[in-house]
């Protein structure tokens, strides 16, 4: 139950528009025990049944594509799992053959994910320091995208990756305080200096959340204007206490930005349109995943809201209803 309310500011043609945010629950819509075998994801799960601190205790990422399917990484287990919006698994991708045949000379260690071009799967490979371009069809042969040795295609460290409706592929390099963009094709063809914790949108807009330190209640919503252009100021979020995190999650097909933060006694799930007006404010209990994901919320196509949940049994996937 909701025991704070949030409240949405936005400066539009000079009005201060203010929403008050709805009360929401997080539902089961898929299970999975602990393991290796089919219908399984990995836990790296003590004998209690919890999963220990820090990263690369269990999936570390979750999509969805057009069709409302789920696809895992499933880290620990060294592949990708589709699976049906009923739960039932429907694809199995290894990542150990595709290691060999792309040469790489270390395992395959799946930090993030990502849809690409029609088909596609990209991964962002934290072992290798590199992203895996998979084709789940089987159509074509894997690739790999190495950084350059310098200059804009030169990245330190992948973090998180996204892409585009053009297949552009952003990677956020957290040591350099940027995110590198490539062609389709792997080539370099911008940098995005101070740019991370990013959303894309299909046409290539990137948005983020600006933290002002005198004010520690509020978060501005950066974004920019078209592909390529500096980011700028589209609205403010604002609580009534405290925001302790917040962070961008992604866009929908229909170019509207969701975006979730925290305050001490609620989290709060926002949907905005690219011209910063609200679309839809909802406010839950806090869901501790259990352990820590790179994607820990994500949405589909249609903007549902999915999170998860490591539980002594395995893990769950929750909607937002």
């Amino acid at each position: 139950m909701l025991r704070k309310k949030s409240l949405i500011i936005l400066m539009c043609f000079s009005l201060l528009v203010v929403l008050a945010a709805e009360a929401a629950e997080f539902k089961k819509v898929a299970g999975f025990s602990n393991g290796e075998n089919i219908g399984q994801l990995f836990l790296n799960a003590t004998i209690s049944g919890g999963v220990p601190d820090g990263p690369f205790q269990g999936p570390m990422a979750f999509i969805c594509d057009r069709n409302g399917n789920f696809w895992i990484a499933d880290t620990l287990n060294g592949r990708i799992v589709g699976v049906a919006p009923d739960g039932k698994q429907k694809k199995e991708i290894l990542l150990e053959p595709i290691q060999k045949a792309l040469g790489l000379a270390s395992e395959v260690v799946l930090l993030d994910m990502t849809p690409g071009a029609t088909g596609k799967l990209l991964v962002a490979d934290a072992n290798n320091n590199a992203v895996i371009e998979i084709d789940v069809r089987g159509a074509a042969a894997p690739r790999v995208f190495l950084p350059s040795p310098a200059g804009r295609g030169f990245w330190v460290q992948i973090n998180r990756i996204h892409s585009d409706r053009s297949g552009r592929i952003y990677i956020e390099d957290l040591p350099s305080m940027r995110t590198v963009v490539l062609s389709a094709d792997g080539d370099p063809v911008a940098t995005l200096d101070g740019e991370l914790s990013l959303a894309v949108s299909p046409g290539g807009r990137v948005a983020m959340l600006v933290m002002d330190t005198s004010e520690t209640k509020r978060r501005h919503v950066v974004l920019s204007p078209v592909h390529g252009s500096p980011v700028e100021k589209i609205a403010s979020i604002e609580a009534d206490e405290e925001i302790v995190w917040a962070s961008v999650i992604g866009f929908d097909r229909q170019n509207r930005l969701h975006l979730v933060y925290d305050t001490n006694s609620t989290r709060y799930y926002t949907t905005m349109t690219s011209e910063g007006k609200v679309a839809q404010a909802r406010g839950t209990a806090f869901v501790d995943p259990g352990y820590d994901p790179t994607r820990p919320d994500w949405i589909s196509p249609d903007g549902r809201v999915f999170t998860v949940r490591a539980i002594p049994s395995g893990l769950e996937i929750l909607e937002l209803q």
